[in-house]
């Protein structure tokens, strides 16, 4: 199962710390990940990260949310859209408690 970490990023100077801990979380749990702070620059405008990220977001099974995630208008916005289309946007201890079972 693929899952995107979905968080707030602009205006967090930790950003790439706190998702790199979840992807590392993520992946020890058995899943593949795609972290959004991997797939564009610090430079990058939003209007253009976001169409990045929800470009990658959509070949995953659902959305690992963090925390901080309704503070932001770029993961409101990918938790929004990943139930508009099927997806499971939910926090990120949901994954993290049914690793086992989805494995199997």
């Amino acid at each position: 199962m693929k899952l995107y970490i979905s968080g707030k990023i602009t205006g967090d100077k930790n950003y790439r710390k706190k998702f790199a801990a979840a992807e590392k979380h993520l992946i020890n749990a058995g899943y593949e990940v795609v972290n959004p702070a991997k797939l564009c620059g610090a430079d990058t405008d939003w209007n253009k990260a976001m169409r990045i990220c929800i470009k990658a977001m959509m070949d995953c099974d659902g959305v690992a949310l963090l925390g901080d995630w309704k503070n932001s208008t770029g993961a409101r916005t990918e938790h929004d859209l990943g139930l508009d289309v099927g997806m499971q946007a939910v926090p990120i201890w949901y994954w993290l408690g049914r690793a086992s079972e989805l494995r199997g």
